[in-house]
């Protein structure tokens, strides 16, 4: 009868064990899939940064005359501000308050915008936001577009 109970003692530690493994299996799926959503997350802000640089170039094009006189010209984000171009064309200053106010409704208040256009029609817009979600991550939080208007 001595084996019997030391049996029985045995296949308490197995289940034991195999809870312990299956705990750490599915601890190891749901951190997997956190990281999941934050590449997508990562990936979604990027590709909606992108599109928002097209369209402060179609903006641009659709009054390229005063784009390339610097009208849409404007520098990025100071410490926790973002001001608006201060051109005296008033499509200009429109088109830069619609794009900044886009870049905040869809990046987060924190999201800025710089343009920088010469005399010949190409202009280099820049974009930074501020992504909480992969902050630890170190992925990059900017896109950098260059372009002909």
């Amino acid at each position: 009868m001595g084996c019997r109970s030391h049996m029985k003692g045995s296949s308490l530690i197995e289940v034991l064990i195999t809870m312990l493994v299956i705990a750490i299996g599915i601890m190891g799926l749901g951190a997997m899939q956190l990281r999941t959503m934050a590449n997508n997350q990562w990936q979604l802000q990027q590709s909606t940064a992108t599109l928002l640089s097209y369209q402060i170039f179609e903006r641009m094009r659709t009054n390229r005359g005063p784009a390339t006189t610097g009208a849409y010209n404007r520098v990025g984000a100071g410490a926790g501000s973002c001001p608006t171009a201060a051109s005296g064309n008033i499509q200009a200053r429109n088109d830069v308050a619609a794009w900044l106010e886009s870049l905040q409704a869809q990046l987060g208040e924190e999201a800025c915008g710089s343009i920088t256009c010469n005399n010949e029609g190409t202009c280099q817009v820049d974009i930074t936001w501020d992504d909480e979600a992969s902050a630890g991550d170190q992925m990059p939080t900017s896109i950098s577009a260059t372009g002909a208007i």
